[in-house]
């Protein structure tokens, strides 16, 4: 038998709120994966110190995130929820960073993950008013927004790079 959060039902159900949080939760660890693979194509340059960047503020949005959820009464079913979407989630970000991807491709998944999660961190604050929600929502929106406009940039440059022709000088 294995002592997973899956093989233990949690009697209670997760409220629309923390269901959300699981998912920010969720996010926050697909994202920080998303763009440790997608730094790991790219040598020392800004899109990978950006990268980096993102990982590490996308771990302490997490590690905020987590701290709340582990605040709540329902927290075991938060855990459960937030395994769930994140072995989905892994199943997607594997099948759309598949071997041989580029890092376009990367900053494209990690700029969806970044919207995603600022969609739900919306959500969230409109689902639930309580100070702790609003809190950690207010402390982590501008963080993620940065990261999206940032991410969304360095994209645009590869964008733009691959139409120029190479300079052979």
């Amino acid at each position: 038998m294995h002592d997973h959060p899956r093989d233990r039902k949690s009697s209670q159900t997760a409220s629309p709120a923390e269901s959300k949080l699981a998912e920010v939760i969720t996010y926050s660890r697909l994202c920080a994966e998303a763009a440790k693979r997608t730094a790991s194509l790219l040598t020392a340059s800004p899109a990978s110190e950006l990268l980096d960047e993102v990982r590490e503020e996308t771990e302490r949005i997490k590690g905020r995130t987590i701290q709340l959820a582990d605040s709540l009464e329902n927290r075991e079913q938060i855990r459960e929820l937030s395994y769930e979407a994140f072995e989905e989630g892994t199943a997607t970000l594997n099948n759309f960073l598949r071997p041989g991807f580029s890092p376009i491709e990367g900053l494209d998944y990690l700029a969806m993950g970044q919207a995603e999660a600022i969609g739900h961190w919306v959500m969230l604050q409109h689902l639930d008013s309580s100070p702790e929600y609003s809190e950690v929502a207010e402390w982590a929106l501008p963080k993620l927004r940065q990261h999206l406009r940032k991410v969304a940039g360095a994209a645009a440059g590869f964008e733009r790079r691959k139409g120029q022709r190479p300079n052979l000088k």
